[in-house]
């Protein structure tokens, strides 16, 4: 009788370990690899159920995924993505393929991290409805996710449509710890331009590098009708006649936009840029407040544009080493 109980519950627990049953989540949800469980992670998002995490071996090299209305983890181990999900059909751009695609209110809580991604047009797009939706006015944001600790490369001819790192319709994302080397027109985008809304983003600890693009209009930061935005820690490069190292467009709501210890370097044309004006139509919107706290930038940067606010007394100019 000893026996058979001992090996009953040792087969009970060979069955737990089999399926990668992960008790910190709870005894429903569990870790999906790959390649060893799916050959791809489209399959394993598919197969996926909200809360579950999925694992990307390094060696896996291949398309990324859309993740809709699902709240999951994906650790990458340095996996490389190089294939796209087609995003839309855009009027100008012709198609553009993303790397990940993260969307719908209850994908809230998503995280993507520890990936490499390259030649895609859009690595990482997070957005609370299909770009299909022409009013999302009034609809739940996406809330929560994570984007952090990512290699984000792209060719020096190119692509060179819309941005590494989207946020659309979020609240209390945060994007850390990424490396963006990629000929984009932006960097890192938060808009809630045209009803998409937005609040309370934190963009921390990046590095976000165009130097090596002689190309114009190159942002590395931009959030757009947005409120409680906090922009911090993060070393932005822009090559010699590109864009703002740090753009804020059209603040809204009651919280204010914090930006603060940043590193911006390279010759920009300006390293901070703030608007009570956006370039999408509607009323004018009064500046909301803008606090700027000890940012720095090498000589080769213009002064602060005052369209909005004026020069920052706090934000000296000067060198400190690099944030990694």
């Amino acid at each position: 009788m000893k026996k058979f109980v001992m090996g009953f519950f040792g087969a009970i627990l060979v069955l737990f370990i089999s399926v990668n049953v992960d008790f910190a989540k709870g005894p429903n949800k569990i870790t999906i690899e790959v390649p060893n469980d799916f050959a791809t992670i489209q399959e394993a998002v598919d197969a996926a159920q909200s809360g579950d995490e999925i694992v990307v071996a390094g060696s896996y090299v291949g398309a990324g995924a859309l993740i809709e209305d699902k709240s999951l983890t994906l650790v990458g181990g340095n996996a490389l993505i190089n294939e796209g999900t087609l995003y839309r059909d855009h009027w100008y751009f012709g198609k553009l393929y993303a790397g990940f695609i993260v969307r719908g209110p209850d994908a809230s809580g998503t995280s993507i991290s520890k990936f490499q991604i390259q030649d895609v047009d859009l690595p990482v797009y997070v957005e609370k409805a299909s770009p299909d939706v022409e009013t999302p006015v009034g609809l739940p944001t996406i809330d929560d996710v994570s984007i952090s600790h990512n290699i984000i490369l792209g060719p020096l001819n190119g692509p060179v449509a819309y941005q590494a790192i989207t946020l659309r319709g979020t609240k209390r994302a945060v994007v850390s710890f990424n490396r963006i080397d990629y000929a984009s027109p932006f960097g890192i985008l938060a808009s809630g331009t045209s009803g998409w809304g937005g609040e309370a983003v934190t963009i921390k600890h990046n590095v976000v590098d165009f130097s090596q693009y002689l190309l114009p209009m190159r942002d590395g930061i931009t959030v757009v009708a947005q409120s409680g935005a906090v922009i911090t820690h993060n070393t932005v490069k822009v090559p010699f006649g590109g864009g703002e190292a740090i753009y804020i467009g059209r603040p809204v709501g009651d919280e204010p936009q914090i930006v603060s210890y940043n590193d911006l370097r390279g010759s920009a044309w300006d390293y901070f840029d703030t608007e009570s004006w956006s370039y999408w139509p509607g009323p004018f919107t009064p500046m909301y407040p803008v606090i700027y706290e000890r940012n720095f930038s090498d000589v080769g940067c213009f002064p602060t544009n005052n369209r909005g606010i004026g020069v920052p007394q706090n934000t000296k100019k000067g060198k400190l080493p690099e944030i990694l």
